[in-house]
């Protein structure tokens, strides 16, 4: 197989590598973050989550950095949502007060979202509505 599909296998190859690598690094740092355990169920599901779509993102080659950006700038909007909804009284939002397996449905759903819109052409939707306003912003300053 290596000889006849050698430059697919190794595509995959460095693909899965990226995938694990990224996946040990986010299951460390959330570990890291929310105290959890070695054997955390809630820290390897966001590890293998993570360590999936960057092995669909590098698959994707150039058009999957499109995919990474827009999880990039779902994970910022998410954040900066999760602590305007903390702060209106969503305490259950909270990373250290909160439940984990919410704060984790929260941002995989909403980055979820972003990966959707920037994976095929509907973020050209969303740019076309977010650019007039840039522009009118940069105009009037």
């Amino acid at each position: 197989i290596l000889v006849v599909e050698g430059k697919k296998v190794f595509d995959l190859v460095i693909c899965v590598i990226l995938g694990y690598v990224m996946g040990v690094l986010v299951m460390s740092s959330v570990g890291d973050m929310w105290h959890l355990e070695h054997n955390s169920k809630l820290r390897k599901f966001v590890g293998w989550e993570v360590g999936l779509v960057a092995v669909y993102g590098a698959y994707k080659g150039l058009n999957g950095m499109n995919i990474f950006a827009g999880v990039l700038l779902g994970f910022w909007f998410t954040y900066n949502l999760q602590h305007v909804l903390v702060g209106l009284g969503a305490h259950f939002l909270s990373t250290t007060e909160g439940y984990q397996w919410v704060v984790f449905l929260f941002y995989t759903l909403v980055a979820g979202g972003f990966l959707y819109l920037f994976n095929g052409e509907a973020h050209k939707k969303l740019l076309a509505l977010i650019c007039p306003f840039m522009g009118g912003i940069l105009v009037a300053s």
